[in-house]
């Protein structure tokens, strides 16, 4: 369905990638591999997502990256139009796994020292002892 509303296969390509690939960034070389797409249709798709706010462009050591603008404005409906619902639900799904398992690894520190969990059966002081 979202072929015939945007006409490049290419940018739809693109698209869904991001979409799905919330947070990660590519080079133009490795969405040539991973699309298998020709060079410059691709440049050109992302110069044009580029324009509209849709990515933005980091450098770093020579090579210039491709990033989701989080912060575009119309980014939830272009998710459910790009992906449709159930595409939406399985990657917001993804996305929350990914951060769970970062912070079991220990990228984001959560203290399990002393934790204790209240299992309900505590007695309570009646002050007749």
């Amino acid at each position: 369905m979202i072929e015939k509303i945007i006409t490049s296969k290419t940018r739809v390509k693109l698209l869904k990638l991001y979409l799905t690939n919330i947070d990660d960034r590519y080079y133009l070389r490795e969405l040539e591999r991973k699309l298998d797409e020709s060079l410059s249709p691709l440049r050109r798709q992302l110069l044009k997502l580029v324009k509209m706010g849709i990515l933005i462009t980091e450098e770093e050591a020579n090579l210039k990256y491709y990033r989701l603008n989080k912060n575009f404005v119309g980014m939830e409906e272009l998710r459910k139009l790009v992906l449709g619902p159930a595409e939406v639900i399985a990657s917001e799904a993804k996305q929350s796994l990914e951060t769970v398992d970062s912070r079991f690894r220990g990228n984001d520190k959560v203290d399990s020292g002393n934790d204790k969990v209240d299992s309900g059966n505590d007695k309570v002081d009646s002050g007749n002892d």
